[in-house]
């Protein structure tokens, strides 16, 4: 530590946890954030990363399709850029079974989130959208009058 900052060495850096590719080494030493681009639809290719399922851990996820409470087999096509293709709960389970998961792989930027309702609109529902960081979070549907 110096007065006016704070020295680390690059083999210090490696130890810290953060997230794969928001860091770009300069080969100096130095570190840099790793440009994050925008304007893109994130799911289109969330399928080509992977990412350690802990600190330390060889175990590795792979972007996609996570999980569905409901009509879990077609969950990918919420993800894949077909607008003919989409994902709906089987009618007959149970309201609060009406989500679905998906994992983009990586570190995204993202100022909006976009949902395409086509189907019949009743009944009416108010959804919810989360952001998962270190927790899953299932999202629970609501009826609205």
């Amino acid at each position: 530590m110096e007065s006016d900052r704070i020295v680390v060495e690059g083999d210090h850096w490696k130890a810290w946890d953060q997230p794969k590719g928001v860091l770009k080494w300069d080969g100096e030493g130095g570190l840099r954030p790793r440009f994050v681009p925008k304007e893109i639809n994130a799911s289109l290719d969330a399928d080509r990363f992977t990412y350690r399922v802990a600190p330390g851990s060889i175990e590795r996820m792979r972007g996609g399709p996570r999980d569905a409470g409901s009509n879990p087999n077609d969950v990918a096509n919420v993800m894949d850029g077909d607008l003919s293709t989409f994902w709906e709960p089987d009618r007959e389970d149970p309201l609060e079974n009406w989500w679905f998961v998906i994992d983009l792989g990586r570190l995204v930027q993202s100022q909006q989130t976009l949902f395409d309702f086509r189907a019949d609109p009743s009944p009416r529902l108010c959804f919810s959208s989360k952001v998962l960081g270190d927790s899953l979070v299932e999202p629970k549907p609501k009826k609205v009058p």
